[in-house]
């Protein structure tokens, strides 16, 4: 799963975060493989790091009786230009629209003030003629209403066939139009073949440039399944002018950047190799990857943990990585760092992130000007799509989620 964001403006936030121009060299190298450039960083950034403070400007769901703030799970959060947050609920199948000061303002979806239905969605974006669109998984389309609630003409991908064993995993804006991830599977005697596409559409939604794409297949004779196979395309994002984000599917700290025209043109990767999973660890990976199908297929996890966990696209063509290294086992206070790479390619600074959140079992979305948290997410989600070992006490016992607003003030300035 994968949430998005836009940003229209440069933070003044983010331009305190500016070291001094030219103050310090870049120590790293541009090696050509395959004829792509290669941008490989030093495990070191060229500014000294910086810490922030996140401070919390409001929570919902602390009172499940007060008006919109009972959820299930949220699993998308988009903040407007006018600061209005949407929060899609995959559970309740809902979206609800709160102010920029945390306000309750209406509902959309069944049995709110604005009906609209959708099933299981779990991401949602901005359509390039300003609505809202939720990412039906399938029928694979994008179930567009106004900001207002109001049902909209929906964005259906041409080319795939409506009644076929083809899901929408997720959308996001890049120039006037969108990037979705596409799931096409066929089904043959004794096979099944998985197709992972990212795919570029005009607001039309015709199909245009085919960024990545992943095919793999499984014999029901010698059925594995591979961790590799089931998240090729785990972390990506769209820039605003047609560029595309993505971490190596081999789990190495290394991104892909795509061109308008789908091709790599280069690839920006910083000295910081894999962490090895520990038992625990490779033990929940296997057991997060269920099947549902006519096979108890053998489960394949990667021995080491991926490099690259979540990749932000923020103001200045900047990439806010959090990485899978130092983002382990975080000291007390510390709730995220994040590796900042700039537009040429470089490691240029190191934030560190104080805060009462815990990113191995929250959610993460970045708005224009704030950080927003949806608390117990992990859990939450476990109870909700997870693999059938979660008991019915379990579920009962689940904290309910709580979303938080933060603002990032930088210390010591």
């Amino acid at each position: 799963m994968q949430v998005r964001v836009w940003f229209a403006v440069v933070s003044p936030v983010l331009a305190l975060l500016a070291g001094p121009a030219g103050a310090v060299e870049w120590q790293g190298k541009i090696e050509t493989v395959g004829g792509i450039p290669t941008y490989r960083n030093p495990s070191r950034p060229i500014d000294a790091p910086i810490t922030m403070k996140a401070e919390p400007l409001w929570t919902l769901g602390t009172d499940e009786e007060a008006e919109g703030e009972f959820f299930g799970v949220v699993t998308s959060i988009l903040e407007a230009a006018d600061g209005t947050v949407y929060l899609l609920d995959s559970q309740l199948s809902e979206i609800k629209a709160f102010s920029a000061d945390g306000a309750y303002l209406r509902t959309f979806g069944p049995e709110g003030e604005c009906p609209v239905e959708f099933r299981r969605a779990r991401d949602m974006v901005f359509l390039p003629n300003g609505n809202l669109g939720v990412a039906q998984p399938r029928p694979a389309r994008l179930i567009a209403l106004t900001p207002e609630g109001t049902p909209a003409q929906d964005f259906v991908p041409k080319g795939e066939d409506p009644n076929g064993m083809v899901m929408m995993r997720g959308a996001q804006r890049t120039g006037p139009g969108l990037v979705l991830e596409i799931n096409r599977m066929v089904r043959s005697e004794g096979s099944l073949t998985r197709k992972v596409l990212l795919t570029a559409y005009d607001p039309a939604g015709n199909p245009g440039t085919t960024y990545f794409t992943h095919e793999s297949s499984m014999d029901f004779a010698n059925p594995v399944f591979r961790e590799i196979d089931m998240a090729p395309t785990r972390v990506w994002r769209a820039g605003p002018d047609g560029r595309l984000y993505r971490a190596a599917a081999d789990g190495s700290y290394a991104i892909h950047v795509h061109g308008p025209g789908g091709a790599v043109e280069k690839v920006y990767a910083v000295n910081k190799p894999p962490r090895a999973r520990n038992a625990d660890e490779l033990k929940e990976a296997r057991e997060s990857m269920f099947f549902r199908g006519p096979v108890n297929p053998t489960v394949e996890a990667s021995p080491n943990a991926p490099a690259i966990r979540e990749i932000f696209y923020r103001p200045g063509d900047e990439l806010w990585v959090m990485n899978g290294i130092d983002n382990y086992e975080l000291p007390k206070g510390t709730a995220v760092i994040f590796d900042v790479i700039n537009a040429k390619g470089e490691y240029v600074r190191r934030i560190t992130v104080e805060g009462d959140f815990d990113i191995e079992g929250d959610l993460l979305v970045f708005g224009a000007e704030r950080l927003y948290v949806v608390r117990r997410f992990r859990d939450a989600m476990a109870v909700l799509f997870g693999n059938g070992s979660e008991s019915e006490a379990d579920a009962e016992d689940a904290e309910p989620i709580e979303i938080t607003a933060y603002r990032l003030v930088r210390k010591g300035v």
